[in-house]
């Protein structure tokens, strides 16, 4: 089912409410992170941000958790976009032929049980229509679909925290908020795994996880793009774009540059955002790793 009733979608569909200050919160297995972005003279400033680490998610109360960071860091803004881990997420790209809106809702509502992995009454799901420049006669939808258990979890434990949930999506979904290349392939490089994700208009078409260390991210990245090239001639890389612990992304970054064609770029998310006068400009640098999703999560709160 659709939760509209809490303002919560998985996919951006519409254009959100503008608001000023933004919280982008990502929760993964193993850690939290949180920053606040202000929206000042249309560019965000990193405002406040936090991070921590732990063993094992379901070990920690989430609530309790969040909590202490947010007085720690002394956010303002209860208006949040939380992200959870792709693989928390199902999706399925369906075709239907040209339908209006309420048709298309309807359709999607009575074929989605055919695709999804889960037992009828127990997920929520969204959609959205991709675009499509190779088929212009039909409409190739994007369902994406969470077990009930994982959302409500999320929105009981917001609540507590009197934290206004404007959307949850996944982690890829605001990582490609951050990169002007919609066709491209992302390596982001976090302390214990990585991911190599393949976007087409900005949209994952693949994700692939791979240990954190550069002759297993280079193997994996080569094999992602053997991928693309033998299993679809439709796939685009039109940029390769490298984030993460700077130990093993910039040495990456320069193999690469000497072996693939594509350009490729290591991102430096403080090109796009102002950052506070008080924060370490070195520790930021360094903080890029954890920053980065959170960073694209609280724009879509600020409908950048």
């Amino acid at each position: 089912m659709l939760i509209n009733n809490r303002i919560i979608a998985f996919i951006k569909k519409l254009t959100t409410p503008f608001y000023k200050h933004a919280l982008g919160i990502e929760i993964n297995h193993n850690s939290i992170n949180i920053v606040e972005l202000k929206l000042q003279k249309e560019k965000p400033i990193l405002t406040s941000f936090e991070s921590e680490i732990f063993s094992n998610k379901g070990e920690v109360n989430l609530a309790n958790t969040i909590e202490n960071m947010i007085s720690r860091c002394g956010v303002k803004s209860n208006i949040a976009v939380i992200a959870i881990d792709d693989s928390e997420i199902f999706t399925q790209k369906l075709v239907f032929p040209i339908l209006k809106p309420k048709e298309l809702k309807e359709a999607v509502k009575w074929e989605i049980d055919k695709y999804i992995p889960y037992e009828k009454d127990t997920y929520y799901y969204d959609f959205c229509i991709l675009n499509d420049k190779f088929n212009s006669k039909d409409m190739h939808v994007l369902i994406a679909t969470v077990k009930k258990t994982v959302i409500d979890e999320i929105i009981n434990d917001m609540d507590k925290l009197n934290i206004k949930i404007l959307a949850i999506e996944g982690k890829s979904f605001a990582l490609a908020r951050n990169l002007s290349e919609p066709n491209c392939l992302m390596v982001d490089i976090n302390h214990n795994d990585s991911k190599i994700i393949v976007f087409q208009e900005h949209i994952a078409i693949m994700i692939r996880d791979s240990e954190s260390s550069m002759d297993k991210i280079i193997f994996e990245v080569n094999q992602t793009l053997e991928w693309c090239k033998v299993q679809n001639q439709n796939i685009e890389i039109n940029k390769i774009y490298i984030n993460g612990n700077l130990f093993i992304a910039e040495p990456v970054v320069q193999f690469f540059r000497n072996q693939i064609i594509n350009p490729i770029e290591f991102i430096d998310f403080t090109k796009n955002i102002d950052i506070t006068e008080s924060f370490d400009a070195q520790y930021i640098k360094e903080s890029a790793t954890e920053l980065f999703t959170a960073i694209g999560l609280a724009k879509r709160g600020l409908n950048l």
